[in-house]
């Protein structure tokens, strides 16, 4: 399963939360890869063949 974690207008805490899941974090990445998140790994734009996306912050106007 491919996941992908997009942020819009926040201070990128519900990300840290997801990741801050300690030992339980290996369980979840024993069958789930994340492949797309701005803030912990360099990627520009998301790859082909997401299964579950986590969108997280609010959406601006300005």
């Amino acid at each position: 399963m491919k996941i992908a974690i997009e942020e819009l207008a926040g201070c990128s805490g519900c990300t840290i939360a997801i990741l801050d899941l300690h030992e339980m974090i290996l369980d979840v990445l024993e069958t789930a890869e994340i492949v797309y998140s701005p803030v912990i790994m360099d990627v520009k734009e998301p790859p082909e063949g997401i299964d579950i996306a986590f969108v997280t912050g609010a959406v601006r106007n300005a």
